[in-house]
């Protein structure tokens, strides 16, 4: 299954680099806390929609009202569609970091829009798995505003490479212990890696347990220059 997204926007006090707030004639409204929620199209016109917890440390419910009836059903990982309502409200506690996609049925839209055209912008994962690199990465997504979306993906999400393919990343950055950089070799890792460090070391078994579910430039890579980072992925996008 392919998907176009269609329109990311946010709730919440923080600003995302790559989001608006929920527009008022929007098909989905969303409360509870701090989210950004991601609308898509597949190739055959269904519709979807994801979630996800903005917070690093705390759970949260997202609730979504709809603008007419729908019928709703959650995408399991591994399993395919969950089971189905028929609801104009729908709601979810979702873990510190992770997201849940939806697929979402209904008939015409009478009352409500669902395309919105955004100016495209690269969009980047960075697992950080603790207190002093979620603090790094919130410096990398600073400097990257209005030029690369960045999601940051904290230690306690459920399974982080899958949180990041899910939000349909264009590159993985994984925060680890290491002062040099690692990378698969899938696709342009290679590349992504030595714009980071000239001097980044392949290692494919650096990735056992992180990366199984990401198909995307991935790199591991030490929090500590968040400059070397940032300047890194604008080399690589453009």
């Amino acid at each position: 299954m392919s998907l176009t997204s269609v329109g990311v926007f946010h709730t919440g006090n923080q600003v995302a680099t790559m989001t608006k707030p929920v527009p008022a004639e929007n098909f989905i409204q969303l409360e509870g806390g701090d989210f950004v929620l991601g609308q898509f199209l597949s190739e055959s016109g269904d519709m979807y929609a994801m979630v996800a917890n903005r917070l690093m440390r705390e759970s949260q419910t997202a609730v979504l009202t709809f603008a007419q009836g729908v019928k709703v059903s959650e995408v399991k990982p591994h399993c395919g569609h969950g089971v189905q309502t028929a609801p104009n409200k729908w709601q979810k506690t979702l873990e510190p970091g992770d997201g849940v996609l939806i697929k979402i049925e209904t008939g015409d839209l009478k009352y409500a829009k669902w395309n919105y055209n955004f100016k495209h912008m690269p969009n980047v994962a960075i697992y950080a798995p603790d207190g002093e690199s979620v603090k790094a990465a919130e410096v990398v997504r600073a400097k990257l505003e209005g030029k690369i979306v960045v999601n940051i993906i904290g230690g306690d999400a459920v399974d982080p490479a899958l949180l990041a393919r899910r939000l349909d990343s264009e590159a993985y950055i994984i925060f680890g212990d290491k002062d040099y950089y690692l990378l698969t070799g899938r696709h342009e890792g290679r590349r992504l890696a030595s714009l980071i460090d000239p001097e980044a070391v392949e290692d494919y078994d650096a990735f056992a347990g992180f990366i199984g579910n990401v198909y995307c430039p991935a790199v591991i890579v030490s929090h500590r220059n968040s400059s070397a980072i940032a300047e890194g992925l604008l080399k690589f996008f453009n």
